[in-house]
């Protein structure tokens, strides 16, 4: 087992054809990023002990309005939709747009296979959609 201050292996890239770790999507929550959540999986890295990939990657919308208080203003937020220009706490209501949202999931579908895929909040929404062996997905309340 990896010792816990190790770094996760995170991965930018799709793994070699035919052969390779099994590989896990992350997907992050609404107004957030993938350098946000790569800090809030390393203990799970860590506890994988590098038995796995984990897969980091961001929504493809720059956010449109304000992150949650507790994010740092000068770090780069993504959504995978909502409401433009919208406050936060309602802005992730909006459905999203259909089309934008299967150009999304056909773009994460062509990086697979994916053994599983991991999403938090509104990646959770996503992260069902995303072919994969399993989904584990997550929010607080």
């Amino acid at each position: 087992m990896a010792e816990p201050d190790a770094e996760p292996t995170y991965c930018a890239t799709s793994a070699p054809a035919g052969g390779g770790r099994p590989r896990v999507l992350c997907l992050h929550g609404f107004r957030s990023s993938a350098e946000l959540m790569k800090v809030q999986l390393r203990a799970l890295g860590a506890a994988l002990g590098g038995a796995v990939e984990l897969v980091v990657r961001d929504a493809p919308t720059p956010a449109t309005g304000p992150a949650d208080p507790a994010i740092p203003v000068e770090l780069q937020t993504h959504e995978w939709y909502g409401e433009a220009g919208g406050p936060f706490e309602r802005a992730w209501l909006r459905c999203p747009d259909r089309a934008a949202l299967d150009a999304t999931v056909a773009a994460l579908d062509a990086e697979g296979p994916w053994e599983g895929v991991l999403g938090f909040s509104q990646g959770g929404a996503v992260a069902r959609l995303v072919q994969a062996r399993w989904h584990s997905i997550y929010s607080i309340p």
